[in-house]
């Protein structure tokens, strides 16, 4: 059904981002994207609209032959265009989730680190190159400048976990920042020490849902690293009726009274998947 719908002549903006959730079951509508990703006009009024989704699907793909594209729109969008960093942002993480095959792309994403797109740049040029030593001084800035630009510093503190070991020289600046903040940069900045260190025990009260403020902070840690949870579980005794609690009374921390969210009841489920895989690792680990 979605091939005929790309084949049609009018192609609904969102496909993509329904795409997105088939996984790779998706795969052989891969050439029809990559088709209509080539035809988003560069600085039409419409160009995030019809780009953004069809990046997002590219990305979960990992379509290496699309980085032609992505770098057309990357380097070609006009300044002043509407929307035009949400574009560049998607175009980052398409090329990034190909890795190596990006290689090409290097000298964009260099040039995008001192850009409001940096954090996405600087996970792409991981993932292209693995060079740590180029991009943890860029997170380390947005650690504490990040306010100013598109990326809040618990988007640095949640790439500078998965950089590991090699983000060790961030460490000092992650420690501040469990101890101030917003919680959910508490709980950023808390995963992102256990993943670089490997100690998650000295982490846990740092990142505990209680110590959110509210419902919709309350799953902050289980967004930010659902890894973390199932390897603290064995060991977690104060985690454990926390994360009972929350699956005998489910509730929705995501819903807002004042406006629709999409994504919602998913990071809800999501929550719920978390606390039952955590605990199922800790009842089989007994």
């Amino acid at each position: 059904m979605l091939a005929e719908v790309l084949a049609g002549p009018v192609v609904p903006h969102d496909l993509g981002l329904v795409i997105r959730h088939l996984g790779r079951a998706a795969a052989p509508l891969v050439p029809a994207l990559r088709r209509h990703l080539a035809r988003v006009p560069l600085d039409g009024p419409d160009t995030h609209e019809r780009a953004v989704p069809l990046l997002s699907a590219l990305t979960a793909l990992g379509d290496a032959e699309s980085v032609p594209s992505v770098l057309r729109l990357l380097r070609g969008m006009p300044d002043g265009l509407r929307l035009r960093g949400a574009v560049m942002e998607a175009a980052v993480r398409a090329l990034g989730a190909v890795g190596s095959a990006a290689h090409e792309a290097i000298p964009d994403l260099r040039r995008l680190l001192e850009t409001d797109c940096a954090v996405a740049a600087a996970d792409a040029l991981w993932s292209v190159t693995g060079e740590a030593d180029a991009v943890v001084p860029v997170l380390l800035r947005k650690l504490t400048d990040g306010r100013r630009g598109r990326y809040r510093p618990a988007a640095a503190a949640d790439l500078l976990g998965r950089l590991g070991p090699a983000a060790r020289t961030a460490l000092p600046a992650l420690r501040r920042m469990t101890g101030s903040g917003e919680a959910s940069e508490r709980a950023a900045a808390a995963c992102a020490v256990w993943r670089i260190t490997g100690e998650p025990e000295q982490e846990q009260s740092r990142s505990c849902p209680s110590s959110a403020p509210h419902g919709r902070t309350r799953h902050a840690p289980a967004r930010r690293s659902p890894g973390a949870w199932q390897h603290w579980a064995p060991s977690g005794a104060p985690l454990h009726d926390l994360l009972r609690a929350e699956l005998t009374s489910p509730r929705r921390h995501r819903a807002d009274s004042g406006g629709y969210d999409s994504h919602g009841i998913h990071e809800d489920e999501g929550l719920l998947r978390v606390c039952r895989g955590a605990l199922g690792r800790e009842m089989a680990g007994t």
